[in-house]
Parts: structure tokens; sequence; C-alpha cells
């Protein structure tokens, strides 16, 4: 996750890109808010676990409890609750309405002979019942009416985007006629499918922290971040996945052949136990930065140039080389295999070359193409985000926030457009902390001044992708390195303000032990 190696090699470059003084703004985003939801039988009062609960197109299970906390937006949202064998409740929910739902199911009438079954209710009002071959269409459009270009529309294993106005058509195959409707930066809605349907979506903010791989084995340290989450605008979690190992009981043989398989957690369980709190759960998978597949597969390794052995960076650690296509479908099929765990997103860390002192490192010829470099990484992002999108889940990417305020890829492959282009959301590493002084138009270190150094940024890198903007979702930072000024409620609360006032999809915050800030997270409802 560091980035700060590469500093003195592009500060120059950096400097003179940065002329113009872009003034941050002021302001701050409305926070978001939840409601529980209980579910239980009408007849026994035993809670039912497993129940669906949809809120705005967004769908989560009931827990063991029978419970869910599910985000509610400012504006009045369909709610949908099903469950096989009962019969389904309609309501709508805004932040207006309680924050604690009682609900009561009723089981389904058993049909007989004489029965004529009852007709439901529709969760859109305009959908009209397709027949195999008919074409399913409509129009995806945000909450003010604005059409979404490049939503996705996935039906069974199929999908589309819409165009630029937002209109989506697929022939319908038959079989379900469910349809999940998503967009970077809002709320997947299930619809069911119908012809010239209009599709409202809400924007949803991901506003997550981080927990590594050992610590989401200790169920005390799993049951803090759960119990900060439920009572702070907090609403998502990044887990290790892999990192130099991968944490689960992965099958993926590619990487269980290079031992570099050490469970500390079962991540179905997990991954259950964070979505009963109505948690939205990210996989971080660590790409090349992968030193035990580069010794057991010297082949796949950054060779040295004088030994010929694997290279290794400046902490000692070996490479894999990203130009080495051999290693791009293990990586898919891990990031399939996780999806399948039920996380609701997959995020690439370390999806570069290393940074540095390259002295001795041999990655072969290709490596001067910039091209090549950038169309490594690109590559393996989009081999992943077509593996991922006929299950329903996201892929995102994380990057140097350096990225944001250069126009080249920095020899890392790392340029931000073509990276933001092949990705769900992306991550710049804006921490203040590592930027050096005199790099950035702010009046001193700026590591001191963490809501100007976001904002700056964050304007800087959303002019390099005009039209997906909503993809931006940056890394913040909740630690002090030494020597500096400490990092407490207030910068933190800059950073976010700072991230929120750009228009960013959420935020995400870094601490490498898994230890927060007290006090600098709203509390729920705020």
């Amino acid at each position: 996750m560091p980035w700060w190696h590469s500093l003195l090699f592009v500060a120059a470059v950096v400097f003179i890109g940065l002329t113009v003084v872009v003034h941050p703004r002021s302001g701050s985003s409305n926070p978001s808010s939840t409601i529980t939801y209980s579910v239980r039988d009408a007849a026994t009062g035993a809670p039912l676990q497993g129940a669906t609960v949809s809120v705005g197109g967004q769908s989560l299970p009931t827990g063991v409890d029978g419970t869910v906390k599910m985000p509610v937006a400012t504006v009045e949202q369909d709610v949908i609750i099903q469950m096989m064998g009962y019969q389904t409740i309609y309501s709508s929910a805004s932040t207006n309405t309680p924050k604690q739902q009682n609900v009561v199911m009723t089981l389904a009438p058993t049909p007989t002979a004489t029965d004529v079954p009852p007709t439901p209710v529709p969760p859109t009002p305009t959908t009209v019942p397709l027949e195999k071959g008919d074409t399913f269409s409509g129009t995806v459009v945000d909450s003010d009416g604005l059409s979404i270009k490049g939503a996705v529309v996935l039906l069974g294993s199929k999908w589309v985007e819409t165009d630029a106005d937002g209109a989506f058509s697929m022939t319908y195959q038959g079989g379900s006629d469910q349809a999940r409707i998503s967009a970077s930066g809002y709320a997947d809605r299930i619809v069911t499918a119908g012809k010239n349907l209009d599709i409202s979506l809400e924007r949803f903010m991901v506003k997550g922290i981080y927990l590594n791989g050992t610590a989401a084995g200790e169920e005390a340290i799993v049951d803090a971040i759960i119990k900060l989450i439920d009572e702070t605008e907090l609403n998502a979690v990044v887990v290790d996945t892999k990192d130099s190992i991968i944490f689960y009981d992965s099958q993926v043989a590619f990487f269980r052949d290079a031992g570099a398989v050490d469970p500390t957690y079962d991540a179905k369980e997990l991954v259950q136990k964070f979505h009963d709190h109505g948690i939205y759960v990210i996989a971080r998978q660590v790409a090349f930065k992968d030193p035990l597949v580069a010794e057991a597969h010297p082949e796949l390794s950054i060779k040295d140039e004088e030994t010929g052995k694997p290279w290794r960076g400046w902490a000692g650690e070996a490479w894999v080389n990203p130009l080495k296509k051999g290693l791009y479908q293990p990586n898919v099929d891990l990031a399939v295999e996780t999806a399948k765990m039920g996380f609701d997103e997959i995020q690439y860390d370390y999806i570069r070359f290393p940074d540095g002192d390259l002295s001795g490192a041999d990655f072969g010829k290709d490596y001067n193409n910039v091209d090549k470099r950038i169309g490594a990484l690109t590559t393996l992002l989009t081999m992943t985000h077509d593996a991922l999108r006929p299950l329903g889940v996201k892929l995102s990417a994380d990057v140097f926030g350096w990225m944001l305020l250069v126009d080249d890829d920095q020899g890392i492959g790392q340029r931000f457009p073509d990276i933001a282009a092949v990705v769900d959301y992306i991550s710049p590493m804006v921490y203040p902390s590592h930027y050096p002084e005199g790099s950035i138009a702010v009046p001193g270190h700026p590591n001191d001044y963490p809501y100007d150094v976001i904002s700056i940024s964050l304007d800087m890198g959303m002019a390099k992708i005009p039209g997906l903007e909503r993809r931006m979702r940056p890394w913040i930072q909740d630690f002090s390195l030494p020597g500096m000024s400490e990092y407490g409620p207030t910068q933190i609360r800059d950073e976010i303000n700072a991230s929120e006032d750009a228009g960013s999809s959420g935020w995400l915050v870094w601490n490498v032990n898994a230890e927060y800030v007290h006090g600098a997270y709203k509390k729920d409802g705020e």
C-alpha cells in the first residue's frame, strides 16, 4: 500500500505540472443513514434467517437473529421483503422512517386444484411479463432523471451496458426474469425484466475501513470492527484475501502449489457475519507484489540481471513480472473464487510494476514500451472484470495518489485514465503524509493540509476521467507518520469532507493494524 518510495523520482515532474493552484472547496455532504429490519414468522414469532430485504434495489439477507441493517437515502425508496414460502411484503423507506422496523411474514397459502394463484405485485409497476425471445429494454437514470451511461444490466449470466442516453436492450433467454442494474456510485437495483422500463438508481457512498488478513481471523477484532461500523456512518470493510499469502482456504491449484495458501479465517462465514450487519464487503487481492509465487515460479519473476535469479525490491522481497501472461488467469480464478464466497467487490492492490531503485532489474525488452506496461495491467483488469460481471460483483483497483497529478505511467504502468476505464471503482491513495513538501500547492508540508491536498488531487484526477467521475473512491489515512503532526478526528474529518466535496463515490480508510481514531467518524444518523 505505501507509495512514497518513488517520490524523489517523480517530484520534479509533478512540481513543474503544478503551476496552476487549484483552490479547495468548502462544505460537506449529507451523511448516510440505516434502518434495521427484524423479520419474524407471523405465527410463531421465530426470527427468519435468509429473508431478502431490498431497499432501493440493494439486497441483503437477514442473519440468524432475523435482522439486517440497510442503508437508506433521503428520498423515498421501495422496500421489498421476500422469503421462499412466505408472502412478499412491499413497503417504502426514507431517512424519516423509524430506524427499527419489525416485520412479520405470513406463510403463503398452499395452492389446491381449485385455488386461483394470487396475482403478485411487481416491484416495477411498468413491468410487462416477457416471453422467451422478447426484447428486455429500458432506460436507466439517476434520482434527478439524468441518464446513466455505462450502467450494467445483468440478466442471468448475460449483460449489456447502457448507451449515452441510458438506454439498453437485450434478448430475454427465458429462466429467471430478475435483472440486476448497477452503475459506479449507485446502489444496485433488482427489477423484473420487461419492455421499455424506466429504472432509477440511488447514489450509494461506500465508507469503508481496512481489516488485515491476520486480524480477520481474530473474533474480538472482527466484532470491534462491526461495532464501529454499526455505530457510525461507516458501511463497508476491506478484508485481505491475498497479500503475500492467501488468507482463506483457496482451492486455486496455482497458488496452492506455490505454498501461498495459509488460512486465517473462513471466508464464507466472515462475509456472512458482515452481511448480517448490512456491511458491504470488499476483498483486497494483491496482484504483482507476490514473493511466494516469484520464488516458486522464477520463470514468472522479475530477474536479476547478474544472477538470473529473482530480483528483489527495496525490502528484499521478490516480485513477479506483470508482463508474464501466465500470471493473469490464476489471479482471475482467485478473484472469481473469492466472489463466490460472497464478497461484494474485488479490489486489486499492487496492480503495478515495482517503483523506486530498479537497478539490476530485468523485465525483458517489452518493459521499455509504455503501451505494453500499461497493457499488462489493463489486460488483467479487463479479464477479471469480464469474469466478475456475470456474478454481479464489482471490480476496483488501487493506484498511487501521485498518479492523479501526472500524465504518464511513471514507469509502473498506472496511467490513471487507462486504469479508470476498465474498473468499477478506482482508489488513489491520497495520503497527505506521503506528498513531499513543495510538490503540491499548499503553504507547508502537505501532511498539515489534509483537506487541501485531497481536494487538489481529486480535482486533478477527475479532470482526467470525464464521464467516469463516479468511479473515483479514494483511500485516506487514519494513521500518523513519525516526525509529522499527528492525525486525529479533525484531520480525518478534513480528509472525508474533501473526498465528499470532490464528488467521490465514498472513501476508504487505511490503518494497517485496523486501529481507528475514536470520534473521527460520525455517529449513525448524525
